[in-house]
């Protein structure tokens, strides 16, 4: 089964897997997303403590949402 997808979008899409623990390389507000997105994940599956949290939020979210459910997540003040 082909898929019809264009190039520019795979590309985008290899780019954003490359780069997802690029924390310094952010160019797109999709690739903000899957960063914000991967970490909660990856906080929630090593059991970080809330100060480690806390630190990446303060260095890395951007987006309103990323930073209210990652509030949510794990019971953090703003």
């Amino acid at each position: 089964m082909a898929l019809d997808f264009s190039p520019a979008l795979i590309n985008r899409v290899c780019d954003m897997v490359a780069h997802h623990h690029s924390y310094d390389k952010i160019d797109e507000v999709d690739l903000q997303i899957l960063i914000e997105a991967d970490f909660m994940v990856n906080a929630y599956e090593d059991g970080l403590p809330k100060r480690n949290i806390k630190s990446f939020r303060d260095k890395i979210f951007r987006t309103e949402t990323g930073i209210h459910y990652l509030n949510e997540l794990f019971a953090l003040e703003n």
